[in-house]
């Protein structure tokens, strides 16, 4: 499949299953309340596919849609935007409009409700299998970096320094590391390290260090914390320095015509040394429809070939070039990559009660991570161009679905508490918004006057069209 497609599957799978959670929410509690609803849609516009559920005692069906834009979708209440006076006395029983305040209020948020529990039993799900993660452990300080500045050092004679505590919070591996160095993202003050000896438990050579922050990343769109800081994981530079030796051979390609083969160990090219994988694919990249004498090591004999790299085209078939506008080399092999030390590797196992427990944790977390980040593009601290709309969830998406199992799980957990939260704000046409009516009402004993209503509505409605053409704004300047 082109990147296109996965792309495209990936994000009609992933709002798919956000939106139908969200609105079988409001649907289940509608009618544990009582409500009739007559239409279940997910997607907005022109019907793709519509058929009738079954009748209830007073012949009644509901109507389940499908619609070609996939962006959300509705719940249609009997009575919902029906006055007092325009329901029929007989069947006011089934009007949304006619039940009291604490119902209306339990339809409205189950929606969001129904998106932290599929969030929770996501993580759920992964907790009980395993989480497996890498350790963080940092190899490299970039000079004249943040943490380089802080008296953060590595002494290439001695161990590599683990980080175990970001803002005294305990971290485990790199995922979580990033997970509360990101809760730091426009913030200016102080962030505290602690670290020690890969491989010590002693907590006698525990180092503390305070890394002075200026609206950190808060320009940033892309932010990327280690770089930023100047920490260089140990696994980053393992791979970096990768021996040049071949694993697979993909065939009509310059290398099987070549006569490469998995295991061929790559000694020079042109006359230079070839020292790690980096280089030879420097060699590659540079080197479009202009020979290259190669020399390889094959069972202890040395080999030598002429190799032609072939410009390098994208899944769409179109040629690919670098930053020089010069095409890029292609020979169609793959390095050999060795296992990371199992040291780095860390997999933490959890009881059925563990796991739910640490389920709602992280599912708190994120929550209030999604809250803070809000505030923080409110009063400017960090970047409106971090809003990301469907184009980069498509991607995202894409991304994860190719990764595994476990990635995409993540990344579905935390775009269902991205929605459950947003759907909370107390802005008109959103369920949070719905909700902060009902509190004035049961406050004042009386709804908010219908025009009140009316006016706030429509000024939801351009709120939440600003931000997302906002957003699609900044997924068109991302991506292009």
């Amino acid at each position: 499949m082109s990147d296109f497609a996965i792309n495209l599957f990936s994000m009609l799978l992933t709002l798919g299953i956000l939106v139908t959670i969200h609105e079988f929410g409001h649907y289940f509690v509608a009618r544990l309340c009582g409500v009739r609803v007559e239409r279940f849609s997910i997607g907005f516009g022109k019907s793709l596919v519509s058929w009738l559920g079954k009748p209830d005692l007073e012949g009644h069906r509901t109507q389940y849609t499908l619609s070609w834009l996939p962006l959300g979708g509705f719940v249609r209440m009997y009575g919902e935007n029906k006055a007092s006076s325009e329901t029929k006395p007989a069947l006011r029983k089934y009007s949304f409009h006619h039940k009291s305040i604490l119902q209306r209020s339990m339809i409205v948020a189950a929606g969001p409700v129904a998106n932290f529990l599929l969030a929770i039993g996501l993580y759920y799900v992964l907790f009980l299998s395993g989480v497996q993660g890498i350790a963080p452990v940092v190899s490299e300080i970039q000079t004249g970096s943040i943490a380089a500045r802080a008296g953060l050092a590595i002494d290439v004679e001695a161990a590599p320094q683990e980080i175990i505590a970001v803002d005294d919070v305990p971290v485990n591996s790199w995922r979580e590391t990033n997970v509360q160095l990101l809760k730091r993202m426009g913030d200016s003050g102080g962030l505290r390290l602690r670290t020690r000896p890969w491989g010590s438990t002693s907590y006698d050579v525990v180092h503390t260090y305070e890394l002075l922050l200026e609206n950190w990343l808060g320009t940033e769109t892309e932010p990327a914390p280690l770089d930023s800081l100047g920490l260089v994981p140990y696994h980053h530079a393992f791979y970096d320095n990768l021996p040049p030796r071949v694993d697979t051979i993909f065939p009509n390609t310059p290398a099987s015509v070549a006569g490469l083969i998995s295991g061929d160990f790559l000694v020079s090219a042109d006359g230079i040394a070839i020292n790690n994988w980096q280089d030879w694919l420097q060699i590659v990249q540079r080197s479009a429809n202009i020979p290259v004498s190669l020399v390889y090591d094959r069972q202890g004999a040395l080999i030598e070939t002429l190799i032609t790299p072939t410009p390098r085209k994208s899944e769409e078939g179109e040629l690919m070039f670098d930053a020089d506008d010069k095409a890029i080399g292609y020979i169609g092999a793959s390095v050999e990559v060795p296992s990371l030390p199992s040291e780095l590797i860390r997999i933490e196992h959890f009881s059925f009660g563990s796991a739910l427990n640490k389920a709602v944790d992280e599912t708190w977390q994120n929550s209030l991570f999604v809250l803070s980040s809000l505030k923080k593009m409110l009063l400017g601290a960090i970047s409106v161009k971090n809003l990301s709309g469907p184009l980069t969830i498509a991607q995202v998406a894409g991304a994860t679905v190719s990764s595994g199992f476990e990635t995409f799980i993540n990344f579905l957990a935390l775009l269902s508490i991205s929605l459950g939260v947003l759907n909370l704000l107390p802005i008109p046409v959103l369920d949070g918004g719905h909700l902060f009516f009902y509190g004035i009402e049961a406050i004042l004993r009386r709804p908010v006057p219908a025009q009140l209503q009316e006016i706030s509505l429509r000024l939801g409605m351009l709120l939440v069209g600003f931000i997302m053409l906002l957003a699609i704004t900044n997924d068109i300047l991302r991506i292009f």
